[in-house]
């Protein structure tokens, strides 16, 4: 293939992919205080809830954009988040979204029902995944979920090909409940759901 050829290419699969996006998705559940796994990382972790009073801490390890602003938003809208410290400085962090009188669609393709809550918005610092600080912050958030919120079920969700994140999340104790296709064409979405994903329980 020629230059122009492959420049040529290039551009028409930037141009398709604009037209047609294509994501695939594991969706993972957890409906009893019991499922959450009694998780040991392998380093000295503290975990300690996300406030308005250490919401800047952010910024030991995220500095891309302007988190501590996101992260007050999401805290004034109600959701819950934890941090995950080591060396006393942040290296991670994980957020839930309840859903409380009314449900809500995830990213266009997962409901959750009033009493449920989602996981989402986690991350943890480059040089330190591995070490179990993900699974550490799941068990805790989900305590949390369950205990002082009272929620029926706690759904969270991963690229389907993103292994290290679903070890993470079964290693926490939720288990695999549906795979979702999602494509999207012409401003247009076509979900394709297999195993359960629509629950009112």
């Amino acid at each position: 293939m020629t230059g122009a050829s492959s420049a040529t290419a290039k551009r028409l699969t930037r141009l398709i992919s604009r037209i047609i996006a294509v994501k695939r998705v594991s969706v993972f559940c957890m409906d009893d205080a019991l499922q959450v796994a009694d998780v040991r990382p392998s380093i000295p972790v503290e975990i300690i809830p996300i406030e308005p009073s250490n919401v800047h801490r952010v910024a030991d390890f995220r500095q891309e954009t302007n988190h501590v602003a996101i992260f007050r938003r999401m805290l004034a809208e109600g959701e819950r988040g934890v941090y995950a410290l080591v060396d006393q400085k942040v290296a991670g962090h994980a957020w839930a979204r309840l859903s409380t009188k009314e449900p809500f669609l995830y990213e266009g393709y997962l409901d959750v029902p009033p009493g449920h809550a989602l996981v989402h918005y986690c991350n943890v610092k480059d040089t330190l995944r591995g070490k179990g600080i993900y699974p550490t912050m799941l068990t805790a958030l989900c305590q949390c979920l369950f205990s002082e919120c009272s929620v029926r079920m706690i759904l969270i969700d991963s690229g389907t090909r993103n292994l290290a994140s679903i070890r993470g999340i079964l290693k926490a104790g939720f288990v695999h409940r549906a795979d979702i296709l999602c494509i999207r064409a012409c401003g247009r979405r076509l979900n394709i759901h297999r195993g359960r994903t629509r629950t009112g329980s």
